[in-house]
């Protein structure tokens, strides 16, 4: 390691001290210094790094004409008011053509400007099943596709024409009034399809502005300054060895081979990862990006604990969106593509767990609180393992250069993190009952065989 790369790196961490220290003393920042227990402890001693978003975006309509009708109806469905179906139907008594027409424009502004505001359409699809119904999903999915079919021409990345190409209500005609062809095709009471579009738009209306991680519509990939701008990684035959690898440990039944094949995916992730940071360590290109992973519901928090703990496992940083159920994650392209990876192989073995554990004596008696202990002991234990691993594979690398290397891209990565989150993190505790027995059964399922690296070869 150069002279300037221990610099650099002691200029990162006292800068990141610094911050630290002045968030502290900010009034309502707070920094939470408990560690995780060693045998699973109490949700409260889980903290997780979270941001919370103010004011919403992009705001409802200026109040004119059916525009204040709409307005009214989505402050209404906002706030799941009682008087959202009489505010409906008077919506559909005095404005029965010009109503829709005022819906359809609200909400392509509402999408347009999403679109410039970080959001994908996956994504907003999703935000609207998570935070209204099924109904008010599908009438997001037509209004992102309108929105499309007004831009030809316009240059689109191909991770965006996939993300349209999954939409599934493309076979309702989008000419001649989009919603009236959508109630019609689905025969939906006027006054109930007019609440689930004031819910489709309280749903997306609200969004905070986030991180362009995809070109938009008619930009490039050189206008995105935080995602993954090329996935040239895609065909990498060792992150495809590791998805096979982790594809079987995911459909195992047997807790050793389960285990086994997910020590040799991380040991894999790990040498890939010194391989790649030797090779491009002096390119520009190779700075820290961001990708964002949705947790699901239930137990969101207990699963993003289960992100940050892989995702520092892989040199990355990760943040909870509270009121999003998403998490940003920050690292290198194949750091984050192995964080990626490895989050979704463990999450669905704790899940095979989980299923299996309260299926058996006393199942009933498992409720929320045995779940969310079960996760967040799983979580723990999976990082003393991720952990050994790592060490493991450092002090068999025979390349001294390697562990300078990445060190440096890990430092990288903690500014970038710094530089975007600083202002908005707060150390909050992975909400969550207390269960003995959920605590026990979660580290058992992460720690029901032995870490044994060499007991597979791989495919």
């Amino acid at each position: 390691m150069s002279t300037e790369d221990v610099s650099v790196g002691k200029n990162n961490r006292a800068r990141r001290a610094a911050k630290a220290k002045a968030r502290a003393k900010r009034p309502g920042g707070r920094e939470d210094s408990r560690q995780n227990g060693p045998h699973g402890g109490r949700p409260g001693d889980n903290p997780r790094e979270s941001s919370s978003f103010g004011s919403p975006f992009p705001g409802p309509p200026p109040p004119s004409g059916p525009e204040a009708e709409w307005a009214l109806l989505e402050q209404a469905a906002h706030a799941n008011a009682p008087d959202l179906p009489n505010l409906a139907h008077r919506v559909v008594r005095d404005h029965p053509v010009r109503g829709d027409r005022a819906a359809e424009r609200i909400l392509l502004a509402y999408v347009d400007g999403l679109w410039r505001a970080g959001w994908q359409p996956r994504e907003l699809v999703r935000q609207a099943r998570r935070k209204a119904t099924v109904a008010s999903a599908q009438v997001v999915e037509l209004a992102i596709i309108v929105d499309h079919e007004g831009r030809p021409g316009q240059a689109l990345d191909p991770r965006w024409v996939a993300q349209l190409d999954e939409l599934a209500s493309r076979g309702i005609s989008t000419r001649g009034g989009w919603l009236r062809n959508w109630r019609g095709a689905h025969g939906h009471d006027e006054v109930w399809a007019t609440i689930q579009v004031a819910k489709a738009m309280a749903a997306i209306g609200y969004l905070p502005t986030m991180d362009v991680l995809i070109p938009p519509p008619g930009a490039s990939a050189k206008d995105v300054t935080h995602g993954i701008a090329v996935e040239a990684a895609a065909d990498d035959p060792v992150l495809r060895r590791i998805r096979k690898l982790l594809s079987k440990a995911e459909s195992t039944q047997f807790d050793d081979e389960a285990d086994a094949l997910t020590a040799k995916a991380h040991e894999l992730m790990t040498k890939h990862a010194i391989d790649h940071a030797l090779l491009h360590q002096h390119e520009s290109t190779d700075v820290p990006r961001t990708m964002r992973v949705p947790i699901d519901a239930p137990y969101a928090d207990a699963k993003s604990f289960l992100l940050q703990v892989v995702s520092t496992s892989q040199r990355c940083r990760s943040i909870f969106h509270d009121g999003l159920d998403l998490s940003s994650v920050i690292g290198h392209t194949g750091d984050l593509q192995a964080v990626e990876l490895l989050f979704t192989s463990l999450l669905v073995q704790a899940q095979h767990e989980l299923k299996a554990a309260a299926s058996g004596a006393g199942a009933r008696a498992r409720g929320q609180s045995y779940r969310s202990a079960f996760y967040l002991a799983y979580a723990q234990r999976i990082s003393e393992r991720l952990r050994a691993v790592t060490e493991e594979v450092l002090a068999e690398t025979h390349d001294r250069t390697a562990l300078p290397v990445l060190v440096a891209r890990e430092d990288a990565t903690a500014a970038a993190f710094d530089e975007r989150f600083a202002g908005s993190l707060v150390k909050s505790q992975v909400r969550g009952g207390w269960d003995p027995l959920g605590s026990a059964h979660g580290r058992s399922a992460a720690d029901a065989a032995r870490l044994d690296s060499g007991a597979i070869t791989g495919p």
